[in-house]
């Protein structure tokens, strides 16, 4: 498991900015999509390490439905990631239980799509260092 050489506070305003140009590229797209925060902040011990989890985002729309669009959220994803020096997104697939998905890993931080219904993105950062470091 990789884990993030940035300290506590760094990470979170790096997963945070992720979090927010995904959604942004995601918005100059797909226009119209409405987010709200469906989850809380959580932090976690993880192989001897701690994992910070921002809240979810969802959007109300089922991006990916239409299949043509496959190519376009790997595209605008993997703009948001490389921006933040993290390997591409792959095309989005079908996953357990209908569940469009794709995800990107690099230096100890994930950032997740998936869709069926709604659309959601997550984001977390696996630290080196104890959760209750963590605030």
């Amino acid at each position: 498991m990789s884990r993030s050489p940035l300290g506590p506070q760094q990470a979170r305003e790096e997963i945070t900015s992720l979090l927010d140009d995904a959604q942004y590229a995601l918005d100059e797209e797909f226009a119209g999509l409405s987010w709200e925060e469906s989850s809380s902040e959580t932090t976690g011990p993880v192989d001897a390490g701690c994992r910070l989890t921002l809240p979810a985002r969802r959007c109300d729309r089922y991006l990916g439905l239409d299949s043509a669009d496959h190519a376009t959220i790997e595209a605008v994803l993997s703009r948001a990631l490389e921006a933040h020096g993290l390997p591409a997104a792959p095309r989005p697939a079908g996953g357990t239980g209908g569940w469009l998905t794709t995800s990107s890993s690099g230096e100890g931080i994930t950032l997740g799509f998936r869709a069926k219904g709604f659309t959601e993105l997550t984001v977390h950062v696996d630290l080196a260092v104890n959760c209750e470091d963590v605030d």
